[in-house]
């Protein structure tokens, strides 16, 4: 990262979206049902970088100085995970440091019933449930995901990555407090910076939201400013960004 560059960094989920536009009464015992299916780059927090990048795009000329967008990630070495690839190269956001798996697992993949305003989804994590976790990045990735530059660190998808969710030693309140670390340390002495920090839990499809009073009992203990933003069917965050698209309105069928 140049000199005098600002970075938001998201770490979190990325999935293939595999969309069907459904009658609102899908007959599931059997027979054929007409459908449009489409394909998509998506996943919360792929879609949070591209959103990101696509606007600081739009609004480098405010900005008092350059703001970069990276992803932390892993993916799987199939067609699926270079389809999200070359989506967040296409943005602009810095992959560097989006792992392909080398132990054979797949790019998580969601199949997305589609019927109107109703969603449903069949969500299988693949190497976001089985690998993702801090200790996946070298020393090297870590240093980057708490640069002395970071500006915004944002996590998402908790509820899809449940080794970051459960694992104490390296799970949410660790990587939050060494967001916090890079905020008050920079050249040996005490920065007068804050990080600013969001999360996005994403929906609890056991129904339990066990980890959601621990999150927020940590972020206090921590003193972080955490945006937790709960909606019915899918959680979203920054407000600024409505007005983005990844896709055209027609096929924004993304998580």
């Amino acid at each position: 990262m140049c000199p005098g560059t600002a970075v938001i960094n998201v770490f979190g989920d990325i999935f293939t979206d595999i969309v069907a536009r459904v009658p609102a009464k899908l007959n599931l015992a059997g027979g054929d049902t007409l459908s449009k299916i489409d394909v998509f780059p998506g996943g919360s927090g792929l879609n949070i970088s591209v959103h990101l990048s696509n606007f600081l795009k739009r609004n480098q000329s405010k900005t008092s100085v350059p703001i970069r967008t990276a992803m932390f990630s892993c993916v799987g070495d199939d067609t699926h995970g270079r389809m999200c690839l070359d989506a967040l190269d296409n943005a602009g956001v810095d992959h560097s440091h989006v792992k392909v798996s080398t132990k054979g697992a797949k790019t998580g993949s969601c199949i997305v019933l589609s019927s109107g305003m109703e969603r449903s989804f069949l969500t299988d994590g693949a190497c976001i449930g089985s690998e993702l976790q801090l200790s996946l990045f070298s020393p090297d990735d870590q240093t980057a995901m708490f640069s002395p530059q970071l500006t915004h660190f944002h996590m998402s998808g908790i509820y899809n990555l449940p080794l970051v969710r459960e694992h104490k030693a390296q799970g949410i309140r660790d990587i939050f407090s060494k967001t916090v670390s890079s905020s008050t340390h920079r050249n040996g002495s005490t920065a007068h910076r804050a990080v600013c920090t969001s999360l996005n839990p994403q929906y609890d499809a056991t129904g339990t939201w066990d980890c959601v009073r621990p999150i927020c009992h940590q972020v206090r203990s921590l003193c972080l400013c955490l945006c937790l933003c709960l909606c019915v069917h899918y959680l979203c965050i920054s407000v600024f960004l409505s007005n983005t698209q990844l896709f055209p309105p027609h096929t924004r069928y993304t998580t």
